[in-house]
């Protein structure tokens, strides 16, 4: 059982990495692609951004293989587990939903630091930057509580510390802010993030109950 956990916590930090990673990659690579199209840079600059985007690129791909084999890496440890029928308990999925808590923090500083579709001077650029952002953050969540609430119908009720412990780290943030001494708008943001955080972990579970009910539909008694 334990070996089974370190294997999914394991390659799933990894997963999640690599697949951010590339696409973080990738999101330079379209940055530096853009700024060679509308600044038109010649000589050493021009060949200095090409051999970034050609690295940035490379960078994708590489993290993108390391994604797959995790992938297979996780299908493998799971064939295993159903072969010796191994369950993975509430209290092991809290374990695993900790770091994937630490990990959606990291990911919501670098998707605010590193999206830039649209420039900031664009009047349109918070709400669309913004936009991108939050949609990315609410995948993550949905994702990963609807993949930790699988095939339990009550989820949403029986579930309630595997969706705090995966969205513990964006509720302490507003303390954190707050004794930090930083403006009411922040904290108000990191309370805005943290509440959407928790609404769309639960409709993961809330998915993976339904899902749940309908694969194992209630037997009537005579």
């Amino acid at each position: 059982m334990r070996s089974i956990l370190i294997i999914y916590v394991a390659a799933g930090i990894t997963l999640l990495g690599a697949a951010f990673g590339s696409a973080a990659y990738l999101g330079h690579a379209y940055a530096t692609q853009r700024a060679i199209t509308v600044l038109k840079p010649q000589g050493n600059e021009l060949a200095g951004r090409q051999a970034v985007y050609s690295h940035e690129l490379h960078s994708a791909g590489a993290a993108l293989i390391l994604a797959l084999l995790m992938v297979a890496v996780l299908v493998s440890a799971r064939n295993l587990q159903r072969q010796v029928g191994l369950d993975v308990s509430r209290q092991l999925k809290i374990v695993v939903a900790v770091p994937l808590g630490l990990i959606s923090f990291a990911l919501f500083m670098n998707l605010a630091e590193d999206i830039r579709v649209v420039p900031e001077k664009d009047p349109t650029a918070v709400f669309i930057n913004g936009g991108i952002v939050l949609v990315v953050m609410a995948a993550y969540f949905f994702i990963c509580e609807y993949l930790l609430s699988r095939r339990n119908p009550q989820a949403v009720w029986k579930h309630w510390p595997t969706i705090l412990a995966l969205t513990s780290t964006l509720i302490v943030t507003p303390v954190l802010v707050i004794a930090s001494g930083e403006t009411m708008e922040n904290v108000m943001q990191a309370a805005g993030l943290a509440i959407f955080a928790v609404v769309f972990s639960c409709a993961g579970a809330a998915l993976a109950a339904r899902a749940a009910r309908h694969r194992n539909p209630p037997t009537l008694s005579a």
